[in-house]
């Protein structure tokens, strides 16, 4: 083999195993993410919307749109902002009706929908007792279709994902004082509610949805809280179940994960059982049921990101 050819394999091999992932971080900061070595390279910002929640932002690849909550902290407003991967220059701002209450990003959802330019968006609304407030928005027109209100419990940086017609939600439900973790479906058209899934044995949670297997994977934790483990749900079914074993370094997890579907690859923000020390980038294959790479990501827990997508070009 020529160098010329062995040099042009390296670049498809390189290429095979490393993919940019895009990420936010606080104050409102879109960065590029090298999976193969957890580089972190800053595209830009808006500073009019300094504070994001955990997991509350989507990439529209289609566009090369990043659509996340940004919140103004002097003004308390909430929009909906759409920022260009390649620029950062903001394309769309969407006002919200929705306030924080407790700690931003909290009962917040942020979901593109492939194959179509909508967005879904969830956020506590006055005007509904601060119920939550499920919507479908095309920012293109900045035109709102309210699609359900209800209310439940949120947990910190909730999952949620979007299989087909269904937006899955990770919510907690309060039953005569005893509370209950829940996978919730809901229609994109109707916001008709078509699924409730007890999940108190493993809080899944990190949905993405595989669309060559056309299952939900999510990340959860055994009962006796010694390790994590890959969950799945059949969005047909509802049924969920318990895939394969995480070693228990891998224990702390953050909520931004993301997949890239194509090749079965998910990756993951964790570290052991110490929150103040530094966040790896972990790599996982699902069809070899292994963790193949983690690389340093956050030195510092504070500055870690806020959200993590793959650009699937």
């Amino acid at each position: 083999m020529g160098l010329f050819k062995f040099l042009i394999l390296l670049c498809l091999i390189a290429s095979v195993f490393s993919v940019d992932l895009y990420g936010m971080r606080s104050p409102a900061e879109l960065v590029k993410v090298n999976s193969e070595n957890g580089t972190i390279t800053p595209v830009g910002g808006i500073y009019t919307h300094e504070a994001v929640g955990d997991n509350v932002g989507c990439l529209d690849s289609k566009n090369g749109i990043y659509y996340f909550m940004g919140t103004n902290l002097e003004t308390a407003k909430i929009d909906l902002l759409g920022m260009d991967i390649h620029s950062a220059d903001i394309k769309y701002t969407i006002p919200t009706t929705f306030v924080t209450e407790g700690f931003v990003g909290v009962a917040q959802i942020v979901q593109c929908i492939d194959d179509s330019d909508d967005v879904i968006i969830m956020g506590r609304d006055p005007k509904y007792d601060h119920k939550h407030n499920l919507v479908r928005v095309t920012p293109q027109t900045n035109t709102w279709k309210e699609l359900n209100q209800f209310n439940f419990l949120d947990p910190l940086g909730g999952g949620h994902t979007l299989s087909g017609e269904t937006v899955w939600i990770e919510l907690t439900v309060n039953i005569s004082g005893k509370y209950s973790h829940k996978l919730f479906g809901f229609d994109i058209n109707t916001g008709k509610q078509v699924f409730e899934i007890n999940d108190d044995d493993y809080y899944t949670t990190g949905l993405n949805y595989d669309k060559e297997s056309g299952m939900v994977l999510g990340i959860g934790i055994v009962p006796q809280f010694t390790n994590r483990v890959i969950m799945q749900l059949n969005p047909k079914t509802g049924i969920i179940t318990r895939l394969f074993d995480l070693p228990s370094t891998y224990f702390l997890a953050t909520p931004p994960t993301t997949i890239n579907t194509k090749d079965g690859i998910g990756w993951y923000i964790m570290n052991d059982r110490k929150v103040d020390e530094p966040w790896k980038l972990v790599t996982l294959d699902y069809n070899k049921q292994a963790i193949v790479k983690n690389v340093n990501l956050c030195p510092n827990p504070k500055d870690c990101l806020r959200g993590l997508e793959y650009y699937e070009i």
